[in-house]
């Protein structure tokens, strides 16, 4: 068995540091099992999140950026990269123009092979984070943004996804979480996988990997938080 556990939501709260005593359930887990993570934040964010001795002691490899980076114990394994078109990107500006309600600055984020676009602003403090992911109003403009950018672009080649608290994940068709499973079957190809993530729906960023887990015959455990996947943890 082969255990692939999202970050953002799953592991840590968006963008902060994985609980203490829940790392130590967690260091337990993969000690005892084969254990790979899977974020759309770049690598530094994931080191920050999860520490060193986690990443480059315990788990097997970390797939960041969507999927573009494989780090193990530390050591880049692969990068993909993407030019993205002037085009998406005044398009990005324009939606960004005709935003109303509050911006933060540092709203287009370049990661490798993919695009972190946020409304209010990844300048934004974790309480304003808070309250941007509680306001409902502010939550149906990101999935109608999301809507329009699939339907302007999807004869380009581009996918768009609900991502974290405050974000929308942009990267090329396959280029997405769904490359770690690829990666995986194609060296253990007689494992089975099981999946742990909090945006496992349609439109969410962990969608098309709990598919792909799905389409080989694995498990997807939808969580709303890292308590959740604690319990589990405890009860296996």
């Amino acid at each position: 068995m082969i255990y692939i556990f999202d970050v953002d939501g799953t592991l840590t709260e968006p963008r902060q540091k994985i609980n203490e005593d829940f790392a130590k359930v967690f260091k337990k887990f993969c000690e005892e099992n084969i254990v790979y993570l899977v974020t759309g934040s770049y690598k530094d964010k994931v080191y920050e999140q999860m520490g060193a001795d986690i990443l480059e002691n315990y788990v097997v490899g970390v797939f960041s950026s969507m999927g573009n980076v494989l780090q193990q114990k530390g050591k880049t394994l692969y990068e993909n990269d993407f030019n993205f078109s002037q085009n998406l990107i005044n398009d990005l500006e324009k939606i960004l123009s005709n935003y109303s309600l509050l911006k933060t600055g540092n709203h287009i984020e370049y990661r490798k092979g993919m695009i972190n676009f946020s409304l209010i602003g990844r300048n934004a403090t974790q309480e304003q984070r808070d309250l941007y992911a509680k306001d409902q109003e502010a939550q149906a403009i990101r999935k109608n943004v999301v809507e329009y950018l699939q339907n302007i672009y999807k004869h380009e080649g581009l996918e768009f996804y609900i991502g974290g608290q405050i974000s929308i994940d942009i990267q090329p068709r396959n280029k997405d979480k769904r490359q770690a499973v690829r990666w995986i079957k194609e060296r253990m190809y007689s494992e089975q996988l099981t999946f742990f993530g909090d945006k496992t729906h349609e439109g969410g960023n962990d969608y098309t990997i709990a598919q792909a887990v799905r389409e080989h015959g694995g498990k997807v455990f939808q969580v709303e938080n890292w308590k959740d996947t604690e319990r589990f943890l405890k009860c296996s």
